[in-house]
């Protein structure tokens, strides 16, 4: 009896197991069309900036991650120190490695340099692998110094991708040895000399002496 106890209790919490594995991999393929579905979420954020409705149902459908896609552009776009068009804003989080840390860099900039370029902020914060570390860069660099932004962010993509262990992007040129080092020719080893037997005398035939 103890026996079947034994084996009812351990079906039972397999059982449990897994139902418990399963429920997050059901819940997740339950088709939705609220906003919990991500192609929605991202579609209807890109509309609220007026964005064209082809447009944001193309970049939402081939983005890997909608929601992030659809958040960079419309931070970017909103935020209150710069006017930046969509048409500039789209590609560039498109092409973003981390979307949220792209606009971070991009409003962080505008924050303290309202006369730069849209365009050539969006170029430097997609250029570094470092996004928001490239911003604090810039920054610290305008608050402290008279340089201009463009300068500052110059001086800053090439300190931040050094220190990411990098060159300027592009600007890395590989080298290749063209006459490789020929191995130094290594002296023939030469027979090891046998000593010679030395000569042995040659033994005297015993000679006696003649009586005459």
């Amino acid at each position: 009896m103890q026996g079947n106890s034994q084996i009812k209790l351990f079906s039972a919490c397999a059982v449990f197991t897994w139902l418990a594995m399963s429920l997050p991999h059901a819940a997740k393929a339950q088709i939705t069309s609220s906003y919990s579905n991500d192609y929605r979420a991202c579609v209807g954020q890109l509309k609220s900036i007026k964005a064209p409705l082809e447009s944001a149902a193309e970049a939402c459908a081939t983005a890997l991650r909608p929601r992030e896609l659809s958040g960079c552009v419309v931070k970017i776009v909103k935020n209150r120190y710069k006017d930046v068009p969509y048409e500039n804003a789209l590609p560039a989080c498109e092409n973003a490695r981390r979307p949220g840390e792209l606009s971070k860099c991009v409003v962080g900039i505008f924050k303290y340099g309202k006369e730069v370029d849209d365009r050539s902020v969006l170029n430097h914060c997609g250029s570094s692998l470092l996004p928001v570390d490239f911003a604090h860069c810039v920054v610290g660099l305008r608050v402290e110094t008279d340089i201009d932004a463009l300068k500052a962010m110059d001086i800053c993509i090439d300190g931040n991708d050094k220190i990411a262990g990098s060159s300027t992007p592009g600007s890395f040129q590989p080298t290749f040895e063209t006459n490789p080092a020929q191995p130094e020719p290594q002296p023939e080893a030469q027979p090891e000399a046998q000593p010679q037997p030395e000569p042995q005398p040659e033994a005297q035939p015993d000679i006696k002496p003649q009586k005459y």
